[in-house]
């Protein structure tokens, strides 16, 4: 990129409970703390939507913070003008939830688009309908994983021909903490081997097929402990029940509840491994912290958890919805070299999952759509 490129990072999701641009930034940090690297090379703009109207400078990016109704049809034409006045070369878009927005911006600005995947499954209905009609006004798209965009182009959302930019929804500030001190903190015994669940008890995250894996593996280890933090409880009773049954799982799992985030950092650095059952995931947040903290992850093979732990190049991947591949998942990470596989995830996630690795992919996107 020749002189300093100017590039929009735009959100219309309206967070219309937050009045206050600070809580914002501080729910939101693990998905924007790549702006202050990226904001080193380019003029970057960063426009959310909340209840307050706040225009400030961060560590060199230009926050707009924007107070605007729940589904802002009328409010884009104002925005989109503002934006184009800046001429930016590049807009970044998160998600695809707003197709109507997409034409708008499309017609009233002359950057380049590109769209950012969240997750969520597939638009539906006069969404998926418009994304079909409109897929040639997007080139570039960002996945976390490029399989990911596959079932997009086969319902024909995406054009075969675009490009796919593989990089990650966000990062963590968390580091690790000397393990023993962190087990001192919550009383865990130094000798126990802790697998750690951070994930809400629902369908989709699957505890009770995990939990079911476990009991396999508790007749061989003995000294292997579950603990459990969640923030939302669908599947709770369930999950109850199937420990209550159960000796083994009465004795070495630990539903722990909700924590506030900045009590997970204890748990990430006293646990050994990092297990968790989902059938599906945009990315995978809770995962990348435990990467950052030398977590050994015993996951889903889903594409996202693949692409984030370098397809098991250290951990393991297991079959959604098989108990009996979990198990054998997790005597095998049980069976490997605890320092050298806790070394392994923290040196990938520096290397491809961190703010600084995220900015520089994001910068070499722009650099290679920019030419």
């Amino acid at each position: 990129m020749k002189g300093k490129s100017v590039i929009v990072d735009l959100g219309y999701h309206h967070a219309e409970e937050i009045d206050d641009y600070r809580r914002l930034m501080h729910l939101y940090a693990s998905s924007s703390g790549q702006h202050q690297y990226i904001a080193e090379s380019v003029n970057l703009y960063v426009i959310r939507h909340l209840n307050q109207e706040k225009q400030t400078n961060i560590n060199g990016v230009n926050y707009w913070f924007l107070k605007g109704k729940k589904s802002p049809l009328w409010l884009p034409f104002r925005l989109h003008h503002r934006i184009q006045s800046h001429k930016p070369d590049i807009i970044l878009l998160h998600g695809f939830a707003h197709p109507i927005q997409l034409i708008l911006l499309k017609i009233q600005t002359r950057a380049c688009i590109v769209l950012q995947y969240h997750g969520g499954g597939f638009p539906q209905g006069i969404k998926a309908f418009l994304h079909r009609l409109i897929k040639g006004l997007v080139k570039n798209y960002v996945f976390v994983a490029e399989e990911q965009a596959e079932e997009f182009k086969r319902r024909k959302m995406i054009s075969k021909n675009s490009t796919i930019h593989c990089i990650g929804e966000g990062s963590s500030h968390k580091v690790k903490i000397e393990k023993q001190k962190a087990r001192n903190e919550l009383r865990m015994d130094a000798n126990d081997r802790i697998c750690l669940w951070v994930g809400r008890l629902n369908p989709n995250k699957d505890p009770l097929t995990l939990l079911k894996g476990f009991e396999i593996v508790l007749e061989k280890y003995n000294k292997l402990r579950l603990f459990m933090i969640f923030n939302t409880n669908e599947l709770l009773e369930d999950v109850k029940q199937l420990i209550k049954r159960s000796p083994a799982l009465s004795q070495h799992v630990v539903l722990v509840g909700n924590l506030a985030h900045e009590s997970l950092d204890n748990y990430y650095s006293a646990a050994d491994y990092f297990v968790l059952g989902s059938h599906e995931e945009g990315s995978g947040y809770a995962l990348c912290e435990a990467l950052a903290c030398g977590c050994i992850p015993v996951v889903t093979d889903i594409p996202s958890f693949r692409s984030m732990t370098n397809g098991a190049s250290f951990g393991a991947l297991w079959k959604v919805g098989d108990a009996a591949s979990f198990a054998e998942c997790l005597n095998l990470a049980i069976e490997m070299n605890l320092e050298n596989e806790s070394q392994k995830a923290i040196e990938f996630f520096y290397k491809e999952l961190s703010f600084q690795a995220i900015a520089q992919k994001q910068l070499n996107m722009f650099k290679s759509i920019l030419g």
